[in-house]
């Protein structure tokens, strides 16, 4: 079994980005905004409860604000972690899909 190290009560990914997922909980559709990062590449992985990863998604180089649409619609309904990664920071909050 794979940990995933992820605090699930953790609002913020640095002192000055903000990382969100909209709506939470949400029936497939989520907007992942990322605020006030350096330019970097992200990527991002989503892991089922058992740590197995079920999406992965990347985004070239970007600056300050990031606002993506990612559809988990194929996925079955319950909890989940979406982890988003740069070159300068890392970040995972829960995710629950109905």
């Amino acid at each position: 079994m794979k940990i995933i190290d992820c605090d699930v009560s953790y609002e913020t990914v640095s002192d000055k980005s903000e990382f969100l997922i909209s709506p939470n909980p949400g029936k497939g559709i989520f907007t992942v905004t990322l605020r006030e990062t350096n330019c970097e590449l992200l990527n991002w992985d989503v892991y089922d409860q058992i740590g197995k990863r079920v999406f992965t998604g990347a985004e070239k180089y970007f600056c300050e604000n990031l606002q993506k649409e990612i559809d988990l619609s194929m996925l079955n309904s319950g909890i989940y972690f979406m982890k988003i990664s740069g070159e300068t920071f890392s970040a995972c909050k829960k995710l629950i899909l109905e």
